[in-house]
């Protein structure tokens, strides 16, 4: 008996799924099955997308992932999962490098999220922490990295991502991930996690920089970290700049 992923090889919605991927403007075709996409950015020539990172252990997150689409019931694994929320978060935003990075980025903290709990959906309970997970932590690969300060919302719009995860959830008849709540609970747990986590509002965040709205305790670390870099480097810069 074929595995669950091969049957899905014969599914019309993965057939019709990759004209959807290929226009994303890649530099060369790629199908569902492929884990390295080469996306044309406008910044930066290529961007490569590689999703053999869902193979790590970090985003297995618990139970099947299903797709119910046009008469359709197939079985994806979480990796084809990620790629068709990779997908439905780039399509029809401009192709620049940092948009494309902060798409993988969402995808993997949601599943690093979930499969630390070892959960298959995030519940609106659940919500408010997820997003203070997101401003204190950055991903590496498949590893966490804590952060001295948060990424400008610009660079991490994840409740922009979020939202578009939902709707590509909904689109496809797939459960899990994400639970049914009202779309006015992203703006309001999202403030909150704001106002705990950087003692600001969600729209003073939206405005800010990257490094414009550092607290006392943490702007003055980031400031002794910057004197210690100094202090470790600057004969050798004074070098470079000499030569």
């Amino acid at each position: 008996m074929p595995s669950k992923l091969q049957q899905t090889g014969s599914s019309k919605f993965l057939s019709s799924f990759e004209d959807r991927i290929n226009a994303l403007d890649l530099k060369t075709p790629a199908s569902i099955d492929d884990d390295i996409w080469s996306v044309n950015v406008t910044d930066r020539g290529v961007s490569i997308v590689d999703f053999s990172v869902f193979d790590k252990e970090s985003f297995c997150i618990t139970g099947e992932a299903t797709i119910n689409y046009d008469n359709e019931t197939i079985y994806i694994s979480h990796k084809t999962l990620a790629k068709i929320l990779f997908v439905g978060i780039v399509s029809g935003i401009s192709n620049r490098s940092a948009m494309i990075v902060a798409a993988l980025h969402s995808i993997k903290i949601l599943f690093y999220y979930l499969t630390e709990r070892r959960s298959h959906v995030l519940e609106v309970n659940e919500i408010e922490p997820f997003l203070c997970f997101c401003l204190l932590n950055d991903m590496e690969g498949a590893e966490l990295k804590a952060l001295i300060s948060p990424h400008s919302y610009n660079n991490r719009p994840i409740l922009t991502h979020l939202r578009k995860i939902k709707s590509t959830l909904y689109r496809y008849g797939v459960s899990g991930v994400i639970g049914e709540f009202p779309d006015s609970e992203l703006n309001i747990k999202m403030n909150s996690a704001c106002e705990a986590m950087l003692d600001m509002t969600f729209n003073d965040y939206q405005e800010g920089g990257s490094f414009n709205y550092l607290g006392l305790d943490v702007g003055k670390h980031y400031v002794d970290h910057c004197h210690l870099f100094f202090e470790k480097h600057f004969l050798f810069a004074l070098a470079l700049n000499a030569t």
